[in-house]
C-alpha cells in the first residue's frame, strides 16, 4: 500500500483480510494467554519483593508474563535502563553494557560496563540513584518519554490527586504497563498496514475509558502517541495506523481465546463475558492545535460479522516548557465523563 490514505472502512477491510490470510496468530495468541493465566498472579506477587521509585518505572510484556521466569524491564522516560530478576525471593538488578554506558555519559554514573547484583546491594542502589532529579529529556526518544508520562498521568485516580483527563486508565499486564503487542506492522507508510508475524507493532497506549453515554462499563481505547503534528504523519495518516491496531483487536476478542483475553485486558476477573456489541474507541494524541495537519474521518465503522464498532476520536496536548502535555483537548475529551475545565 503506497503512502496514502485511504477511507477508514478501507484500512479496516484490509487489516482483516491480512488476519484471514494469516492464521497462524489465533493459536500463537492463543497460546500466550492461556501462559498468561497461568502466570500472571505469580508475576505480580513477585513484583511486591523490590520497590521502584519514581522517576523510574516498571514495564512488563506479554513475553515476560507468560514465562514461568519473573523478568521486570526498569525503565527511565519510557527507555529500558535495566531487566529485575526474581529467583526463588532473590531479587536482580541486571544492566547490560549498552544501558550502563548510557548512564555514564548522560548522568555521571561512574561505570561503563554491563553488571549483575543483589537488588540491595550498594552498586545498584548507587545506580539507581543516578537517575534522580536527572533531566528526562536526555533520553533517544522523546515520543518514549512522553508515553511514559501519560502513562503515568492516566494511571491517577482522580482529579484530587492532579489528574488532567479522568476516566481514562492504562490497561496494565501483571500490574505494570505494557504494549499490547500485534502481528502487523501499521506505522510503515510504504504499506499500511502489512503482517508481520511475530515482529509485529505494538499499540502505543492500551486504555480503558468510561462515556458520559455509555452506561456504566468502560470500553477500550487503542491510542496512538505522536511527538509531532506535521504532514509526513498526520492525524490522518495516524488514525489509519490506530485503525489498524483496533481492528486486530476486534478479531483478538472474537477468536476463541477471546474470553481469555477480556479477563486479562480488563484487568479484573468479575466474570463478565464479552459484550454482544463490541465498542473500541480508535484514538488519535499529538500535539495541538488541531489544525497543523490533515485530520481524518471520525465516522463510526462498523465491523458487520464480529457485531463490532470502531469509534475514531481525536486527542491534543498543548506543550508545556518541559516539553510534556499541560492540557487536553479533542473529541475524546469531550465524550469522557466528567472533564470540564
Amino acid at each position: 500500500m503506497s503512502n496514502a490514505l485511504f477511507s477508514n472502512a478501507k484500512v479496516v477491510k484490509i487489516t482483516l483480510e491480512l488476519l484471514k490470510e494469516n492464521r497462524e496468530w489465533e493459536k500463537r495468541y492463543a497460546g500466550y494467554a492461556k501462559d498468561i493465566l497461568k502466570n500472571e498472579n505469580k508475576y505480580r506477587e513477585g513484583s511486591k519483593l523490590f520497590k521502584v521509585k519514581r522517576p523510574l518505572y516498571i514495564y512488563s510484556s506479554i513475553s515476560k508474563v507468560k514465562s514461568k521466569k519473573l523478568i521486570y524491564d526498569l525503565r527511565f522516560a519510557g527507555q529500558s535502563v535495566g531487566e529485575i530478576a526474581v529467583k526463588d525471593g532473590d531479587v536482580t538488578l541486571k544492566v547490560g553494557e549498552k544501558q550502563s554506558l548510557y548512564a555514564f555519559n548522560n548522568f555521571e554514573y561512574s561505570n561503563k560496563e554491563g553488571f549483575s547484583v543483589e537488588w540491595k546491594s550498594p552498586k545498584a542502589r548507587e545506580y539507581r540513584r543516578v537517575f534522580r532529579e536527572r533531566d528526562d529529556k536526555k533520553t533517544h526518544s522523546k515520543e518514549h518519554r512522553i508515553e511514559n508520562w501519560l502513562l503515568a498521568e492516566f494511571g491517577k485516580g482522580t482529579r484530587k490527586k492532579g489528574k488532567m483527563l479522568c476516566n481514562i486508565q492504562p490497561v496494565k499486564l501483571g500490574g505494570k504497563f505494557f504494549q499490547l503487542t500485534t502481528p502487523l506492522s501499521a506505522s510503515n507508510h510504504v504499506k499500511l498496514p502489512g503482517y508481520m508475524s511475530e515482529r509485529g507493532g505494538g499499540i502505543d497506549i492500551l486504555a480503558r475509558v468510561k462515556h458520559a453515554n455509555f452506561g456504566r462499563d468502560n470500553r477500550f481505547a487503542v491510542i496512538e502517541l505522536k511527538d509531532e503534528n506535521k504532514s509526513e504523519e498526520s492525524q490522518a495518516m495516524t488514525l489509519q495506523q490506530s485503525l489498524a491496531y483496533a481492528t486486530f483487536l476486534v478479531c483478538l476478542l472474537r477468536s476463541e481465546s477471546g474470553n481469555c483475553w477480556w479477563k486479562i485486558l480488563r484487568n479484573r476477573d468479575d466474570g463478565s463475558d464479552i459484550p454482544e456489541e463490541l465498542h473500541i474507541d480508535v484514538v488519535t494524541l499529538m500535539p495541538g492545535p488541531d489544525y497543523l495537519s490533515q485530520k481524518g474521518d471520525l465516522s463510526d465503522v462498523k465491523i458487520d460479522k464480529m457485531k463490532a464498532i470502531l469509534h475514531p476520536y481525536t486527542l491534543y496536548y498543548e506543550e508545556g516548557k518541559d516539553g510534556l502535555p499541560k492540557r487536553f483537548y479533542g473529541t475524546l475529551k469531550e465524550a469522557l465523563v466528567n472533564q470540564g475545565e
